[in-house]
């Protein structure tokens, strides 16, 4: 399962975030499957331009952006739990983020809309389509947020967080 996330993450090497991948899949093998899965429901074919390392699939920039926080966790010092809780939650939000910031429209005509939960892949099903950028409405990016959490964690990757944000909540200078 983590080999998704390897391949991402080797993308980025010029940035170290492959030893840093390894790194965190020691510890965290269910990283890998968390990528799986939300890969299963945004697909790799959506496309995003970064200003800093240019043009990627979202999930690619998704996934840099987590392993970005689960190392900057690691530098920080903070518990093993932390650093997960970094790489989710870097992970989900900048695709919540970028996937706010996009219009994806088939062919013919129809919008594909991530809180509808159907997955992209089965939404595009073949049919060409097309993104258009748009303008960041921070309440549905919240809510894709949710979404996307919904689709991509389950119940033991929920307790491991939901532990972690306790211990942050009561102790946030750890």
């Amino acid at each position: 399962m983590p080999k998704l996330l390897k391949e991402i993450a080797k993308r980025f090497s010029s940035e170290g975030l492959e030893r840093n991948c390894d790194a965190m899949l020691i510890d965290w093998p269910i990283a890998g499957v968390l990528v799986q899965r939300l890969a299963g429901f945004i697909g790799r074919d959506i496309r995003v331009v970064d200003p800093a390392v240019g043009d990627h699939s979202l999930l690619d920039l998704a996934c840099r952006n987590g392993l970005h926080q689960w190392r900057a966790r690691l530098l920080a010092g903070d518990p093993d739990d932390f650093r997960l809780m970094g790489f989710v939650e870097g992970l989900l939000t900048e695709a919540a983020r970028l996937l706010a910031g996009q219009r994806i429209v088939t062919a013919s005509g129809r919008e594909w809309n991530p809180l509808d939960g159907v997955p992209f892949d089965e939404f595009v099903a073949c049919e060409p389509f097309h993104q258009e950028p748009r303008s960041l409405d921070p309440d549905e990016e919240a809510v894709i947020l949710l979404a996307l959490h919904t689709v991509t964690l389950d119940a033991k990757a929920w307790a491991l967080l939901v532990r972690a944000r306790a211990a942050w909540a009561h102790d946030p200078g750890i």
